[in-house]
Order: structure tokens, then C-alpha cells, then sequence
């Protein structure tokens, strides 16, 4: 068996498992217990009785950084209604929140219409329709492990690959005309271009992305509701930053987003 650290070890002599704590009691001990020198992620799971395979029921939310990623609202992927505004086109973010920052240019997506589990399996094809607008973006990234490449595509896949934040474009609902395999994207660090790709290197087509999450998500017998934003995957490879830097992406025909980091 795996032997824990002395840390963690500590934190654990604190909790009674076989006490049903109240939330206010639960919070304080969180509070207790985290001794990084992070912001620690805290989960929480709650059981509901709602059924996801009915779109009516689907639980969804927006979940609100400890940094700014616009101007107004903070959210990381998916965001819907009022939350549109959010950063659009520019971020502003604290390089001391972060052990370890980078950045990826991404192909994002607004869906105008849900992908319901009953209409599945999905091709690139399909999910087209459902589309409403396109943009550039950039994905906010934190390296939390010391090699994460010795990391099973398991616990890479539970920590959501990173994902600490994003910054949205202005998104463009005449995207018809566009072939998006064959954009262009690129991304600069300070004015010095670091890298550039096409939409293709993105499965082979950026909306290939979008129906494999469609699938994978039906499988689940839950829905892509109407609204959300998916980010489709990066052309460029990850960028590691320093403090200061200011992050500039650019996707033809898609417009642009900044990020700068003080």
C-alpha cells in the first residue's frame, strides 16, 4: 500500500470518519487542515434526485476562480446565460496564484442548441448545427506535480488536465464560410511569436473534438446543454511563463484574446 506523507498523515489524525459533520463544521476543518502554500482544491459531492437523462433536470453551474479572467465574472469552460461577458478578449491574472502557469491558443465553441443523449452517436457533421458562434481562446493551465508526465492518463483526466481558468474571444456567429480545419493560430508571449498551428491538429478537425465529448457524454446519458462553451483543444503547444508576461492569441478569422500575468 502507498505510504502517505507526514502532512497528510497530520491532516488526517484530524477528521473523525465515522462523524457526520455540519457544513459549517466541515468548512472550518478544510481551513484547518490546508497548510500549502496554494489555494488547495476542495471537492465537494452531493447527491441529488435528479436524473440527467432528462435535459430538464441537468445540474449545471459556473464555477468561480480565486483570480480574475475578465472584467466582471470568472469561469473556467462552460458558462451560459448572464456569464457571456466574461472575459472577452482580455484577462488579468495573478502569476503568484499559480505553482506552475502555462498557456495553450484554443479553438472554442458556443452551442446554440443542446446535444442530447438520445441523438447520439454524434459525428463532426452533426454537431455542426448545433454551434452558434466560434472563437479564439486561451486556456489557462497549472503544473500542481513535480513530473507530471509520470502521471496516469487517470488521475491527468480527474484534474481536468490542469484547467485553472480561460479567456474568451469575441465570438463570431458568420462562421459558415470558414473552413475551421484550416485556420491558422499562433501565440505570442511579450510580442515574440512562440508558436503557431492549423485547426487540424485538433483531431484531425476542431469539431471532431466536439462530437467525441458529445458521445462521451451520452454515454453517460447526460446532454451538452444549449450555452455552454467547449474548448476544442490547443494548436499551439503548452507555453510556461514567467511573472509579467502578456499572452496574445490569435486564430484567423477568429479574432484574438490576451492574458497578462502580474
Amino acid at each position: 500500500m502507498r505510504k502517505q506523507g507526514k502532512r497528510f498523515e497530520q491532516a488526517l489524525a484530524q477528521v473523525d470518519a465515522d462523524k457526520d459533520y455540519q457544513p459549517e463544521e466541515a468548512v472550518a476543518l478544510v481551513k484547518t487542515t490546508a497548510t500549502a502554500k496554494f489555494d488547495e482544491t476542495v471537492e465537494v459531492h452531493l447527491r441529488t434526485g435528479s436524473d440527467p437523462r432528462h435535459a430538464d433536470q441537468m445540474i449545471r453551474g459556473v464555477a468561480l476562480l480565486p483570480h480574475g479572467v475578465g472584467k466582471n465574472v470568472r469561469v473556467t469552460v462552460f458558462t451560459q446565460g448572464e456569464t457571456e461577458a466574461v472575459a472577452q478578449e482580455a484577462g488579468a491574472f495573478r502569476f503568484a496564484d499559480y505553482c506552475r502557469v502555462g498557456v495553450e491558443c484554443e479553438i472554442v465553441v458556443r452551442l446554440g442548441a443542446s446535444l442530447p443523449a438520445d441523438s447520439a452517436p454524434y459525428t463532426r457533421d452533426t454537431v455542426a448545427g448545433a454551434v452558434a458562434a466560434c472563437m479564439a481562446g486561451i486556456e489557462v493551465v497549472d503544473d500542481r506535480y513535480e513530473d507530471f508526465r509520470s502521471l496516469d492518463i487517470w488521475t491527468l483526466a480527474a484534474d481536468d488536465f490542469f484547467n485553472a481558468g480561460c479567456v474568451l474571444g469575441a465570438p463570431v456567429a458568420d462562421f459558415a464560410g470558414l473552413d475551421l480545419a484550416a485556420l491558422a493560430g499562433r501565440m505570442t508571449i511579450n510580442g515574440a511569436e512562440v508558436g503557431q498551428g492549423l485547426g487540424r491538429d485538433v483531431l484531425g478537425h476542431p469539431l471532431e473534438a466536439l462530437a467525441w465529448y458529445a458521445n462521451l457524454q451520452a454515454g453517460r446519458g447526460q446532454a451538452l446543454p444549449a450555452g455552454a462553451f467547449v474548448m476544442l483543444g490547443s494548436v499551439v503547444e503548452t507555453q510556461w511563463l514567467r511573472a509579467g508576461d502578456r499572452v496574445e492569441v490569435f486564430v484567423e478569422g477568429l479574432g484574438r484574446a490576451r492574458a497578462d500575468f502580474d
